[in-house]
C-alpha cells in the first residue's frame, strides 16, 4: 500500500494485493489478485488521535480448480475464472505518535465479478462424462473490521494489520471461506513518511 497527503486533511492512497494457495489432498489451486485505489479525507483528535474516511475503486481477477474423487470411477473438476471490479468505502480511527500508533477500522466493499463457472466430470480413463459451464452474476459484499500496530524509530515504523472478512451475501468467492463466509487476514509492512511528522492511521491497509 502506497498513501500520499496532498495537503492537511487530503490524502489518495494505492493498493496491490496477491494470494496464492495450493493444497494436493484434495486438490485445491487458488489464486487472487487485487489493485484498487481511491481518494480519503483525515483529520486529528487532539494532540494524538486520527480519524479518516476513504473510497475507492478497483479491479481484480480470482481463479480457483478444486478437484474431487467423488467415486472409485469417477472425478469432480469444479473451477472459476473470473475478474471483477470492486467499491470501497472505509473509516479509520487512530493514536498517533512518535514510537508507537495503533488504528481500528472497517470497511464495506463491493464486488461485482464477472467470468465463468466449470464444473466436468470424467471417469476414470479421463473421458468426459458431463461438461457444465455457466456465467458468474450478481454481486459480494464484503464487511471487513481490523486492527493494526505500528513500531519504530522516523521515518520507519513496522506496521502489522490483523483482520477479517465477512461475506454478507453473493457468490462465495474464495473457497477458503468458513461456515459463516468469514475469511481472515493478517498483514506486516513498513511505513516511510518522507513528508509528515504524524502521518494518519489506517488498519486496513
Amino acid at each position: 500500500c502506497a498513501s500520499y497527503a496532498i495537503d492537511s486533511n487530503v490524502l489518495i492512497y494505492g493498493n496491490l494485493n496477491n494470494w496464492n494457495n495450493n493444497q494436493s489432498k484434495p486438490f485445491i489451486k487458488y489464486s487472487y489478485s487485487l489493485f484498487d485505489g481511491g481518494i480519503g479525507y483525515f483529520t486529528k483528535i487532539g494532540g494524538h488521535g486520527r480519524f479518516e474516511i476513504m473510497g475507492g475503486v478497483g479491479y481484480g481477477s480470482a481463479v480457483s480448480e478444486i478437484h474431487n474423487d467423488i467415486y472409485v470411477d469417477s472425478n469432480e473438476n469444479l473451477k472459476i475464472n473470473a475478474y471483477y471490479l470492486t467499491g470501497s468505502l472505509q473509516a479509520d480511527i487512530g493514536f498517533v505518535s512518535r514510537y508507537f500508533d495503533c488504528g481500528l477500522g472497517l470497511r464495506l466493499r463491493e464486488l461485482l465479478p464477472v467470468g465463468s463457472y466449470s464444473a466436468t466430470y470424467t471417469d476414470s480413463n479421463n473421458r468426459l462424462l458431463i461438461q457444465k459451464i455457466m456465467p458468474l452474476t450478481g454481486q459480494s459484499l464484503m464487511l471487513e473490521p481490523g486492527i493494526m500496530i505500528g513500531l519504530g524509530f522516523p521515518p520507519v515504523k513496522l506496521n502489522i494489520a490483523f483482520g477479517l472478512s465477512y461475506q454478507l451475501n453473493g457468490l462465495k468467492v474464495n473457497p477458503y471461506y468458513g461456515p459463516l463466509y468469514i475469511n481472515n487476514y493478517f498483514t506486516i509492512g513498513l511505513t516511510v513518511n518522507l513528508f509528515r511528522e504524524y502521518p494518519p492511521p489506517s488498519s486496513l491497509r
